[in-house]
């Protein structure tokens, strides 16, 4: 009989014991990993192009981020035309939401501190949003790959205003 006691009082010990370490004393909602699968994180930092060919004109407009001797939180946007004439169409100064949660498009503040009057393009995605200077732009982007993004003007809208590549 005291062998039954045993095997019971063993069998009841390892039940409490189980019990305990699943639910006692860890949660996974506090394991810092799972926060991070929720989120997203992006670098804007670099040279950008989007492709604004018309009709017989050949136009790419760069947007550029702290890069090619570019200041600290500094941005340039330029046209290429043709292959030859480049315009410095608008600088300024930049802040961008690095970190989002999933599936939100990132926020990208652009303060003009420069703007060119003159275009080259017939459809710029930085001119076409009427940038005034001393002013603000918020852009949203969509990150489709960590060398690919579009951008728009809300963080719903469905319509696009171009697909840039990092160069």
């Amino acid at each position: 009989m005291s062998m039954l006691k045993f095997v019971s009082g063993l069998l009841v010990t390892s039940v409490l014991v189980g019990i305990v370490g699943c639910g006692g004393g860890g949660s996974s909602s506090s394991d810092p990993g799972n926060a991070a699968s929720n989120e997203e994180t992006r670098s804007i930092i670099g040279s950008w192009e989007h492709d604004t060919n018309t009709e017989g004109t050949t136009c790419i407009e760069t947007w550029a981020f702290e890069n090619d001797g570019i200041g600290t939180d500094d941005y340039q946007v330029e046209n290429i035309v043709d292959t030859v004439t480049s315009t410095n169409i608008g600088t300024g100064v930049f802040v961008f939401d690095t970190t989002v949660t999933s599936g939100e498009r990132h926020s990208l503040l652009l303060t003009v501190v420069d703007l060119e009057f003159e275009r080259s393009c017939d459809s710029s995605p930085y001119d076409d949003n009427e940038p005034v200077q001393d002013a603000d732009i918020t852009l949203y982007l969509e990150f489709t790959s960590d060398t690919s993004f579009n951008a728009y003007l809300s963080a719903s809208s469905t319509d696009s205003l171009g697909t840039f590549t990092k160069v």
